[in-house]
């Protein structure tokens, strides 16, 4: 199972993992938000899954950042970021101080790439 983080209040809005990729059921990608009402498509906004591993997505943005791709980086953080505040645990063995520093200023160095 996929999601996508509403534009207007950042709840979590799952979707199916047909309604994304090339063998997607449904073409428009529109959902609506339970939270706040906002209608809203997320057609390449897919966040990630809502299994996620926080140590590797972790480490996989430090890499990136490493071999300099700072798309991918970015996206990464941006995966971490809406698991944390979705209430998602913490990389186990980093203290949360580590963490979100370490975010914010990856998040900060790669701002050119929001836009």
């Amino acid at each position: 199972m996929c999601f996508v983080i509403c534009p207007t209040c950042q709840a979590q809005i799952d979707i199916p993992d047909d309604a994304v990729g090339p063998n997607r059921t449904d073409l428009w990608n529109v959902v609506h938000c339970d939270d706040c009402g906002t209608g809203f498509d997320y057609d390449d906004e897919v966040q990630g899954t809502t299994e996620l591993d926080p140590t590797e997505c972790y480490l996989a943005m430090f890499a990136a950042m490493s071999r300099k791709e700072y798309a991918t980086a970015r996206e990464r953080a941006l995966t971490l970021k809406a698991w944390l505040t979705l209430g998602g645990f913490y990389p186990p063995r980093y203290t949360e101080t580590e963490v979100n520093s370490y975010l914010a200023g990856m998040l900060r160095r790669t701002s050119h790439l929001a836009r």
